[in-house]
């Protein structure tokens, strides 16, 4: 069982950013592990953080089926503590993405487990060791709207950072401790530790198909209010959280700019929660339903992907 996680995805040409091409002077060389590195998103952030010079050991159930040259690939459970504090020992700093992905498919009790366990482990041992970076992998699912048992509506839109954690579900509470777990450590030592935040992440040879789901059904991504991000700018998000130095503390939602959405959300939103028709009527054009303006400032991230670019 790997641990990296499913994804979805959206592509444009991509500029400086663009996966492997350097955007300006490169930051400080750093050993990284990257837990979940060989899931659909953990191969795109090793490849990325490879590119712009980092030393990179993924950590996970299995190797990727197509191993990146160059990265040491160990096997392991991030629930095995010891495992855990042998990889990091010799690390400056960890990108944990090692999950089990979504409710459903596994016992709940095992879902809530697995993914508070590993990010304590991978945390307690990042403080213990005194690791320069911990990136920790957080979900829009925190928000709760995703894997919900009983229908509600956000508080505002687009939502942010600061909006309220309401999850219902084993994976959207999994997400809401990891990020309390990931600030704890930053509490107890000051280390930069930051959660991100994807919606609706995509893979490049998937467009097609959440394309298609879309003209079936305008708020087919209603759940994850409308946000999604090409695999390819949410490893960018990834990299520029390890790198920035000033990211200290604090979650970041990684999304594009626009909504995943072939209407205006001021038309789609009310259709999705009913009554939010004033929430939602400002959102006119193609703006998100979340808001990316803090991952933009804080990070200089920027995405270069639309789904609009493949429509």
């Amino acid at each position: 069982m790997t641990y990296g996680g499913p994804v979805f995805s959206s592509g444009a040409p991509r500029m400086a950013n663009e996966l492997g091409t350097p955007a300006q002077e490169e930051a400080a060389s750093m050993k990284v592990v990257v837990t979940g590195g060989s899931g659909n998103i953990g191969q795109y952030v090793v490849r990325e953080l490879k590119a712009h010079g980092h030393e990179i050991t993924s950590f996970d159930h299995v190797r990727p089926r197509d191993p990146e040259p160059g990265v040491h690939y160990r096997l392991g459970d991030h629930e095995d503590e010891g495992a855990v504090f042998e990889l990091l020992a010799p690390a400056d700093a960890v990108v944990h993405l090692s999950a089990i992905p979504s409710p459903g498919t596994h016992a709940n009790a095992l879902v809530f487990r697995t993914n508070v366990m590993g990010t304590y482990n991978v945390c307690e041992a990042a403080a213990t060791l005194g690791l320069k970076k911990i990136v920790a992998t957080s979900s829009i699912n925190v928000l709760g709207m995703g894997f919900h048992y009983r229908h509600f509506a956000p508080h505002y839109l687009p939502v942010d950072e600061e909006h309220a954690d309401l999850p219902q579900d084993p994976y959207g509470l999994s997400k809401v401790v990891g990020e309390d777990i990931v600030d704890m450590a930053h509490r107890r030592t000051g280390i930069p530790a930051v959660s991100i935040r994807p919606s609706h992440v995509i893979m490049p040879e998937t467009w097609p198909e959440r394309l298609a789901a879309m003209k079936t059904d305008l708020n087919a991504y209603y759940r994850g209010i409308w946000g999604y991000a090409d695999v390819r700018d949410l490893a960018v998000g990834f990299r520029l959280a390890l790198e920035t130095e000033t990211a200290a503390q604090g979650a970041y939602y990684i999304v594009a700019d626009d909504a995943l959405c072939p209407v205006p959300l001021a038309e789609a939103a009310p259709r999705a929660f009913p009554g939010s028709g004033d929430m939602a009527a400002h959102l006119t054009g193609t703006e998100s339903g979340i808001a990316n303006a803090k991952a933009k400032n804080e990070l200089g991230f920027q995405a270069q992907y639309s789904w609009r670019d493949f429509a």
